[in-house]
């Protein structure tokens, strides 16, 4: 199983959508997903000495046994969400050490997005996860008008991420 996780706040979010078609590239290649979305765990601001609530510990058990992670944000003011960096947050080294994570990004404008790339990896390097090289970021507009060479760059984000689970094993 590969665990999808959408920084997105968002109603309307392309975040989730970007997670979407890269989780029915996966099923199509015989893979399963869990999507989920930081909003949908009510995360309190993390606070070190305040143990973690057991609704989110029983999500954080489902997303740590998956066989890779891909984290997905909106770009803000050049950085990913203060969402998934909550989220984040309330993680320990232990919870990714040794996973394989892709990371994905959605921004309003065709030129963003390098920043939140670099960011999250950045810190998924600090929990030493075996973060894919390729990564994506996809536009509003790449997003509403789908074309092939936008369909492409998702095949080939899902690709290296499935080949890089079989070679890589927890560690």
């Amino acid at each position: 199983m590969i665990s999808l996780i959408s920084g997105s706040m968002s109603d309307n979010s392309n975040t989730k959508l970007l997670l979407e078609m890269i989780g029915e590239n996966i099923r199509g290649k015989g893979g399963d997903v869990n999507i989920f979305s930081v909003r949908d765990l009510n995360l309190e601001m993390f606070t070190p000495d305040k143990p973690r609530n057991s609704n989110f510990q029983e999500k954080l058990n489902t997303i740590c046994q998956s066989e890779a992670i891909v984290f997905g944000s909106p770009e803000y003011h050049g950085s990913f969400s203060g969402a998934l960096k909550n989220f984040l947050d309330h993680l320990v080294i232990d919870d990714l050490k040794g996973i394989v994570v892709g990371i994905v990004s959605t921004s309003g404008s065709s030129y963003c997005g390098a920043n939140t790339l670099n960011s999250l990896r950045i810190i998924l390097r600090n929990f030493h996860t075996y973060t894919i090289n390729r990564q994506l970021s996809l536009s509003e507009k790449e997003l509403s008008n789908m074309n092939d060479h936008v369909k492409l760059k998702i095949h080939h984000f899902t690709e290296e991420l499935l080949n890089e689970i079989s070679l890589r094993k927890r560690y």
